[in-house]
Formats: C-alpha cells, sequence, structure tokens
C-alpha cells in the first residue's frame, strides 16, 4: 500500500475511526483506575548517622508510606518491606536542616510493576551536632521498704558508671542513669541482682548491654537506749563484813539493733559491784559491772566505780547495822556516804 492509499484509508469514515480511537484510550484509563489501588503504612523513620555529625533534637519518629499499585501485587506487602531513614552520613558542619527521607524497599517490592511510592512529610526538619562521648554514673533506683528494724546501708554498682554517645550539647546535659527499679520491701538480708539500665533520652545512646550488677546492703537498724536509775548490786563480800557504797544506782547506754532494745528490760542484778577480793575493813574504789545483753554494745556509763565503806560485822552489830552474805545485795541503799 503506497503513502497515497494509507492516508486515502484514514480519511475514510474518519469521525467513526476517531471515535473508536478515544474510547479505547479512556477505556484503558479506566481500567488502570479500577485495577491500581493504594495502602498506606506507617513505619519507623531510622537515622543512619556514620559520619560526625549526630541528632541534637527530637523529630517525628515514623513517617506515612503510601504505596499505590495492583491487586494482586499489594496483596503480600507487609510494613517490613518498607525502610524510612534520614540518612546524616554527609553532614559535616552543625546547624538546622531539612533533610530529605529516603525510602528504601525489599527485593519483593522491587519486582512489582506498576509501582508508586509517596512518603509523607517527605522532608524532615533536624538539628545537627558534634558527636561526643562521655561516662556517666550509675544509681540505683530502690523502691519499697525493708522489713520493720531493718535499713538499706549501701549499694555496691558494677560498673559504678558507663559510657554515652549523642550530640555534645545533649551530652554534656546527662549527668546520671538511673536503673531500673529494685524493690526491697519487707527484705532482711542483703543481696545482689542484675539490673538494666534505663535510657529515657532518646538522643544518647549507652555503651554496652546496658546491664549491671548491684549489690543491696540490708542490715539491722542500729539505736542506742539509755537505761536511768538502776540499782547496784554488790556480790562476793566476805559475810563477817558489811559494806556501804555510793552511788548506789548508775545510768547507761547500750547500743544495739533496734528489735532487740526495744524489747530488753535490764534484770536483777545487770549493774553490780565484785567485793569477793575485800579482804578487811577500809575503804575501796571498786569497778562497776554492766551485764551486757548478746548482740548489744556498751556505749556509755555514769559511773565506772563506786567507793565502798567496808567493816566488820560485828562493829555493825554494835552500830545496829545489818550484816550482809554472799549474794548479790543492795545493802546499805539507804545510807550513802
Amino acid at each position: 500500500m503506497t503513502v497515497k492509499q494509507f492516508w486515502e484509508s484514514c480519511k475514510h469514515n474518519w469521525p467513526a475511526k476517531l471515535t473508536s480511537f478515544v474510547l479505547a484510550v479512556l477505556l484503558y484509563f479506566f481500567y488502570q483506575n479500577v485495577t491500581v489501588i493504594s495502602r498506606s503504612y506507617v513505619v519507623p523513620l531510622n537515622i543512619s548517622s556514620q559520619g560526625s555529625m549526630v541528632p541534637a533534637g527530637y523529630h517525628q519518629p515514623r513517617v506515612k508510606v503510601t504505596l499505590r499499585t495492583t491487586q494482586e501485587g499489594i496483596a503480600g506487602i507487609t510494613e517490613n518491606d518498607i525502610t524510612a531513614v534520614l540518612n546524616l552520613d554527609y553532614y559535616t558542619q552543625s546547624g538546622d536542616y531539612n533533610i530529605p527521607v529516603q525510602i528504601n524497599i525489599s527485593d519483593t517490592l522491587q519486582s512489582i510493576d506498576p509501582l508508586e511510592i509517596n512518603v509523607s512529610p517527605a522532608v524532615i526538619p533536624l538539628k545537627l551536632a558534634a558527636r561526643a562521648h562521655t561516662q556517666v554514673p550509675v544509681y540505683v533506683d530502690l523502691q519499697g521498704t525493708p522489713a520493720a528494724g531493718y535499713q538499706v546501708t549501701g549499694t555496691i554498682i558494677t560498673p559504678s558508671s558507663l559510657g554515652i554517645t549523642g550530640a555534645e550539647p545533649v551530652v554534656d546535659s546527662v549527668t546520671e542513669l538511673l536503673t531500673d527499679a529494685i524493690n526491697v520491701d519487707g527484705r532482711k538480708t542483703s543481696f545482689t541482682t542484675k539490673v538494666s539500665v534505663r535510657n529515657d533520652n532518646h538522643l544518647v545512646a549507652v555503651d554496652g548491654d546496658q546491664e549491671v550488677s548491684v549489690e543491696v546492703r540490708i542490715e539491722p537498724v542500729t539505736i542506742t537506749r539509755t537505761f536511768e536509775n538502776q540499782t547496784v548490786y554488790l556480790y562476793g563480800l566476805n559475810p563477817l563484813y558489811i559494806a556501804r557504797f555510793n552511788p548506789v544506782s548508775v545510768a547507761f547506754s547500750l547500743s544495739g539493733t533496734q528489735n532487740s532494745l526495744e524489747k530488753y528490760s535490764p534484770e536483777l542484778y545487770t549493774v553490780r559491784v565484785d567485793c569477793s577480793q575485800i579482804t578487811g575493813s577500809g575503804t575501796y574504789k571498786l569497778p562497776v559491772e554492766i551485764i551486757v545483753p548478746s548482740g548489744s554494745r556498751l556505749v556509755s556509763q555514769s559511773a565506772s566505780e563506786i567507793e565502798v565503806v567496808v567493816s566488820a560485822a560485828e562493829d555493825a552489830e554494835e552500830n545496829n547495822t545489818v550484816s550482809v552474805d554472799n549474794t548479790p545485795t543492795q545493802a546499805g541503799l539507804d545510807e550513802t556516804l
């Protein structure tokens, strides 16, 4: 067919042919619109910062990615097929930037055709600053109350500090790290446990596995109690003698556990003086003994010794004075020197 014949053929019945062409185009686009659908996914916004700059301010953690493809193609797509990234690797100066969001797709998505991808927002404003690293101390978050009469006397954390990395102004503002809560409610003994370190600041990264070993020391509460006007008793005095002494009562203080001392009451012969070495009449200065209960310690006493005046029992009878036997006694309480 010659060119002239072709054009003659095209011009023949051209209105019908033009109408058919337009209808075919419309049918194509209609089919495309019917078979192509959209679906949106909200995915995490990751940061790539292998260079010297890191985020110095917060940004929205997720973005919305909309995919437009066929019904068949979109059926097997999941969020795991899409990755949103802010790439900071090429920034070298601190400052405020509008950084485009990069979308990476899996091999599965790359094989789908047609595929249209849109992200919202497409650009993220972000403040960048130089990367810095430092060590900060770790402190324990203790919660609860030990059993009655017990207290936490200290903690040992290993390691006692951890390294953090982030933007220099952010790192400078972090002065400590805190562990997850450790419950000491009702505890009576020391214990050791492993616990994670909390990091509530998303602009810094903590070195290592972010776990420390904590020894919590729990010991009985120690108190001091004073006991006033405790009668002094003499013991071991030869029955051939009688004694008068001053002072006839003393005060003393004990230190010990709260649970034991709160229940303690001095017994009859708690404060006493040994007279077994006396061999004749006279005046003696003898040490005062305080019988301390188990687990307690003598802190102080109002008198460490007393003056004892000893005379023969026969002299006491002549003076109508009662003699003393070998049992602990408080003879002479009513007569002081």
